[in-house]
């Protein structure tokens, strides 16, 4: 048996067993297979443009919010090992931004991550469309957060601002990746789901057959 994909996603029955190819060894009386056939699928994520369009908006407060969101997921440049890259780059820069002589948001250095990991998480989450809706969220997030930051005044009120900054986008980012599953996943399909199988896509099984 195998769980339910999550809300959100697309499963597909992807058969690859051929004839004799995925079943139990065990034979009963008359030569037929004690045991049920197996059929392996896999499951992907269906495109999300609402995602897409909070990954940007998480992005355009804190440039690496997207890259950690995808890190703890598996999914993007930053999987495995790399995600600690993420992790860290995360740290500093949430650490910055609390230092009155960090550079503005708007100079290349500030803006260049901020648009680049925005895109790469809605190309994940929405392929090209998602990739240009996370980028122009990206920059109105930018836009609207650094004009509200520069009308407070006090350095114990920048701090707190700072810091519900870091609170919406770190939220908005792990909300918009969490139908994600942790990168692609076999699943073992039940002895109901193998004779619907084979009645839709033949008896024998000889050639791949995709359900959606």
């Amino acid at each position: 048996m195998y769980s339910l994909p999550r809300a959100g996603s697309s499963f597909s029955l992807r058969p690859v067993i051929m004839s004799g190819i995925g079943r139990v060894s065990s034979i009963g009386f008359g030569g037929e297979p004690l045991a049920r056939d197996r059929i392996y699928g896999l499951v992907s994520d269906s495109p999300d443009l609402g995602a897409a369009l909070a990954m940007g908006l998480g992005g355009g407060l804190r440039a690496f919010a997207p890259a950690v969101a995808l890190a703890v997921h598996g999914h993007g440049p930053f999987a495995g090992r790399a995600r600690f890259i993420a992790f860290g780059a995360a740290v500093v820069e949430l650490i910055a931004d609390k230092n009155p002589s960090t550079p503005s948001r708007w100079s290349s250095r500030g803006m260049s991550p901020r648009l680049a990991f925005s895109a790469t998480g809605g190309r994940v989450l929405g392929g090209g469309p998602g990739a240009a809706i996370a980028a122009a969220a990206a920059l109105g997030a930018a836009f609207v957060g650094s004009r509200l930051r520069v009308k407070v005044h006090g350095r114990g009120r920048q701090l707190v601002a700072a810091t519900a900054e870091d609170a919406l986008s770190y939220s908005l980012v792990l909300i918009a990746t969490s139908s994600l599953h942790e990168g692609p996943k076999m699943v073992m399909a039940s002895a109901a789901e193998v004779a619907l199988t084979r009645t839709l896509c033949g008896t024998e099984l000889r050639q791949p057959c995709a359900l959606t």
